[in-house]
């Protein structure tokens, strides 16, 4: 008992040779063990059941995976582009010429072209009101050219009387 004790120890340690390990396994199936030993039973019987674990599934080659990726990306794809081919035509049909004013969509030609004339007009005359001041300034610069002529005339004059 003493002996099974400390290979059990040893084995947590991680210290046993691979026959003493069979020993264990081979200790543990039977049915009648030390009461003692019971509750590492569960522990090497798993190990048992697990051995005997076949994998079912198929492992696919990488190849094959691919192959399977790139066609589900083409249907995909196909998909997609049919979808956009048909949204595409079945689109309704909308006029080409309109315009939004004020939040509304006009599409009467005339009514837009005399809506922007109006506009136009009314810039014009805001343009015009807000130049006079220039117009303004200019007369006053060519005057006080006139005046600079003046007193240029005069220097001379009164160099002339020296």
């Amino acid at each position: 008992m003493d002996e099974l004790n400390k290979l059990i120890e040893k084995y947590f340690r991680a210290e046993t040779s691979i026959e003493e390990e069979k020993f264990l396994n081979n200790y543990f199936a039977k049915e009648a063990i030390d009461p003692e030993l019971e509750p590492y039973r569960a522990l090497f019987c798993y190990f048992n059941e697990e051995k005997s674990v076949k994998y079912s599934k198929k492992i696919q080659n990488k190849s094959e995976t691919k192959k399977q990726m790139w066609f589900q990306i083409t249907i995909f794809s196909a998909i997609a582009a049919g979808f956009a081919l048909l949204f595409t035509v079945l689109k309704p049909q909308q006029p080409t010429d309109y315009a939004i004013i004020k939040g509304k969509r006009i599409e009467n030609t005339a009514y837009v072209e005399q809506f922007a004339e109006n506009k136009l007009l009314k810039l014009n005359t805001i343009m015009n009101r807000s130049l006079k001041p220039l117009k303004s300034v200019n007369e006053v610069h060519s005057g006080m050219k006139q005046i600079e002529k003046i007193n240029i005339t005069r220097e001379k004059l009164n160099e002339l009387h020296k």
